[in-house]
C-alpha cells in the first residue's frame, strides 16, 4: 500500500515525503507558527468532540478523531470565532496543510473517464476540509456547518459503499451546453465492474446510483456535475479484501453516446477499501 501511494507522489516537485504512522504517505510540511489564543477567549474546541486540536493532516486526520466518519456532525467541525470571523483556528493552524493534503490525496482518487469527464472518488475527510472551507470562504457562523454537513454528507461513505463526483469537464460554455444537450440522462449508465485481471472476466458489476434526482432537465440536457453512490454487499466486500492481487475494477459508462471505461490503479483500489466497515 506505501509503496503504491509513493509511486503516486514521487512526482511531486521538490517536496519530500515522509511515512506519518497514521495517515500512511503525507508531505513533509515545515508547521507554520501555531495561532495564540492565549490573549482571546474564545476557544474554538469547547463543547466539541475531544481531540479535534490533534487535527494536522501530517500524524492526525480528521476521521481518526472525530465522533462519526459516517457522517459530517457539527460537533466535528472546528468553531469560528462569531465576534471576529478572521479569528479562526482552522485557518491559522490547519489549512495549509489540509489543502496539501487534499491536492495530494486527489491525484490518486480522481481519474479520467473518457476524453471529456474526470470521476473522483470521495471520502470524509476530503469533505471535512469542504465544510470548512465554504464557511471560511463565506464568512459564515457556526450554524453554517449544519447546513454544509448536509450538504456534502451524500459524498460520504457509509461502511458499504464508495461514493463518486463525476464531471464533464469543457471550457467552453457553448460547446459544453451542445454537448450536454446530446447525453440526457447518460447518468443512469455509470458502473463499477469486477473482473479477473487474467482474463477480464466480469465477477460482477454494480451500478452507480445517482444521489440527486433532476440532473437531466425536462429539455433532455444532463448536468455538468453528477454524484454517485455504489452499494457493495458484504460478500462483495469479502471478495474484495480477499482477491485483491487477482482483480480489476473498472470505472464505465455502459452508454453508446460515451462508451468509455478507466481501470482503477491497484493503489486507488486498496484505498478505496478503507471506506468499507
Amino acid at each position: 500500500m506505501l509503496t503504491s501511494i509513493q509511486a503516486t507522489f514521487k512526482s511531486l516537485p521538490n517536496k519530500s515525503i515522509r511515512v506519518s504512522k497514521n495517515c500512511s504517505v503525507l508531505p513533509n510540511f515545515t508547521q507554520h507558527k501555531l495561532y495564540n489564543y492565549s490573549t482571546s477567549s474564545f476557544d474554538p474546541f469547547e463543547g466539541k468532540t475531544e481531540g479535534l486540536n490533534k487535527i494536522d493532516f501530517i500524524d492526525v486526520l480528521p476521521s481518526q478523531v472525530t465522533s462519526s466518519n459516517r457522517t459530517l456532525l457539527p460537533q466535528d467541525m472546528i468553531a469560528v470565532n462569531e465576534q471576529n470571523v478572521g479569528d479562526s483556528y482552522y485557518k491559522q493552524n490547519i489549512r495549509q496543510n489540509a489543502l496539501l493534503w487534499r491536492k495530494n490525496i486527489k491525484k490518486l482518487r480522481r481519474v479520467d473517464l473518457g476524453p471529456i469527464g474526470s470521476a473522483t472518488f470521495e471520502n470524509y475527510d476530503i469533505n471535512w476540509i469542504q465544510c470548512h472551507e465554504m464557511v471560511l470562504v463565506e464568512k459564515g457562523l457556526n450554524s453554517q456547518f449544519v447546513d454544509e454537513g448536509k450538504a456534502y454528507d451524500p459524498l460520504i461513505p457509509k461502511g458499504k459503499d464508495i461514493t463518486i463526483t463525476f464531471m464533464f469537464e469543457i471550457e467552453n460554455e457553448v460547446i459544453r451546453r451542445a454537448t450536454l444537450k446530446k447525453f440526457g440522462d447518460i447518468e443512469n449508465n455509470f458502473k463499477i465492474q469486477v473482473c479477473k485481471k487474467a482474463t477480464g472476466e466480469i465477477i460482477y458489476t454494480n451500478s452507480c446510483v445517482p444521489t440527486e434526482e433532476g440532473r437531466t432537465t425536462n429539455s433532455g440536457m444532463t448536468s455538468a456535475v453528477h454524484f454517485f453512490t455504489v452499494p457493495f454487499s458484504q460478500e462483495q466486500i469479502d471478495f474484495l479484501r480477499n482477491n485483491t492481487d487477482s482483480i480489476r475494477m473498472k470505472l464505465t459508462v455502459d452508454d453508446e453516446r460515451y462508451p468509455h471505461t478507466t481501470v482503477l490503479s491497484p493503489a486507488l483500489v486498496t484505498e478505496l477499501l478503507k471506506e468499507f466497515d
